[in-house]
C-alpha cells in the first residue's frame, strides 16, 4: 500500500521518502536485477514546466519540489524538439491534479518520479509522442514491467517515426550534454 499526502502525514511521508532515498543510494552499489525503492506516493499541481523532462511540483500541503521524470531523458531547449518536448509536458500535465511517484533525489537535488496525469503515465506519454528516449542508463531504478514497457513504446515511437524519431539521426540528450561539456573544456584551454 502507497501512502497518500495528507497534511497529517506529510511528515511522515517525508521520513519514507528519506528512507527511500538511502535506499536509492545503495542500489548504486546492487546488481540491475535488485528491485527499485519503493516509490512514495505525492498529490499535488505541476507549478511550472523547466523543460521536456523536468518540472515544479506542488503539493497538495503546498511544498514546492523540483521534479526529474523518472525513466526518460527529453531533448535540452536549444536541441531540435526541446522546446516541443516542453510544449507537450505541459499540455499532458494541465492545471489538473496530478499524481508523483517519488523513488529518489538525483545528483542536481530534484526528485526523481514518475507522473501520473487525468490520462495516465505523463513519462511514457512523451516517449509515445516521440518526445523522448527510454533513459536506459537508469532503467534498473524503474520496474521491471516500466523499464520493458518503456523501451517498448520507445522502439514503436522509432519505427512509426513520431516527433524526434522523424530525423534520420536524432542526437541523444545525454550525447549533447557530453558534447556541450567537452566543448566548454576546450574552449576553456584556448582562453588561456
Amino acid at each position: 500500500m502507497k501512502p497518500s499526502c495528507s497534511a497529517a502525514n506529510y511528515s511522515a511521508l517525508w521520513k519514507h521518502l528519506l528512507t527511500a532515498l538511502v535506499v536509492g543510494a545503495q542500489m548504486q552499489s546492487m546488481p540491475a536485477s535488485a528491485a527499485p525503492p519503493p516509490a512514495i506516493e505525492i498529490q499535488g499541481k505541476i507549478e511550472r514546466v523547466v523543460d521536456g523532462d523536468t518540472a515544479v511540483f506542488l503539493s497538495a500541503t503546498g511544498q514546492r519540489i523540483r521534479l526529474r521524470l523518472a525513466g526518460i531523458d527529453a531533448p535540452e531547449m536549444a536541441m531540435p524538439y526541446g522546446d516541443l518536448a516542453k510544449k507537450m509536458l505541459i499540455q499532458l500535465v494541465g492545471a489538473g491534479d496530478i499524481t508523483v511517484h517519488a523513488t529518489k533525489l538525483d545528483r542536481f537535488g530534484r526528485t526523481v518520479a514518475k507522473v501520473f496525469a487525468k490520462d495516465g503515465d505523463v513519462n511514457l506519454a512523451l516517449i509515445n509522442k516521440g518526445l523522448a528516449w527510454h533513459y536506459k542508463r537508469y532503467a534498473n531504478e524503474q520496474s521491471s514491467e516500466d523499464a520493458k514497457t518503456y523501451a517498448s513504446h520507445e522502439s514503436k515511437a522509432r519505427l512509426k517515426e513520431v516527433g524526434l524519431w522523424q530525423d534520420a539521426r536524432p542526437v541523444a540528450p545525454w550525447r549533447y550534454r557530453q558534447c556541450r561539456k567537452k566543448l566548454s573544456a576546450c574552449n576553456a584551454m584556448e582562453a588561456n
